[in-house]
């Protein structure tokens, strides 16, 4: 599946990740790279992403922190990113889109819904399950749940 993701990126952004030349183009393609894995796959570690390009750990933050000003302040870089088309079942953790199954069960999340109504069912859920006893639930990467829907992590980690 990277193999895909290399190929697609090299073609959208017309460069080569591989290559040791530090032209825009190739660089983009790097921050490109980082955050598509990184949304991809959020559970892997920075280090496993480096190993894949060849990088440091520190260099696919740094690539992270750039992709998120490009996205902002870039019109082309954006347009580039938003046209990858990489197929594969997502992740069921995957965030913004998600609702709970089952309030008992809140760290089964399914994505089916956007954001706005995540809000809402966070906001029923947590006095519901702030009445239960007191007990910490575990949430495959919920801290990135969290981010994207604007909740503090700690919301919803500890009851």
């Amino acid at each position: 599946m990277i193999e895909l993701i290399i190929k697609e990126i090299n073609t959208v952004f017309d460069c080569d990740i591989l290559s040791k030349q530090r032209i825009r183009s190739n660089v983009d393609g790097l921050k490109a790279f980082a955050a598509y894995v990184k949304k991809r796959y959020p559970n892997m570690a920075l280090e496993q992403i480096g190993k894949l390009i060849k990088k440091d750990h520190a260099t696919i933050m740094h690539y992270l922190k750039e992709h998120d000003n490009m996205m902002m302040y870039d019109v082309e870089y954006k347009e580039k990113y938003d046209k990858l088309s990489i197929s594969e079942k997502p992740k069921r953790w995957l965030c913004p889109e998600t609702t709970f199954r089952n309030y008992e069960k809140v760290s089964e999340i399914v994505i089916t819904k956007p954001a706005e109504e995540i809000k809402v069912k966070l906001k029923q859920a947590i006095p519901v399950l702030a009445t239960k006893k007191k007990e910490s639930i575990e949430f495959p990467s919920m801290s990135s749940c969290a981010a994207g829907i604007g909740v503090s992590k700690s919301s919803f980690l500890t009851w």
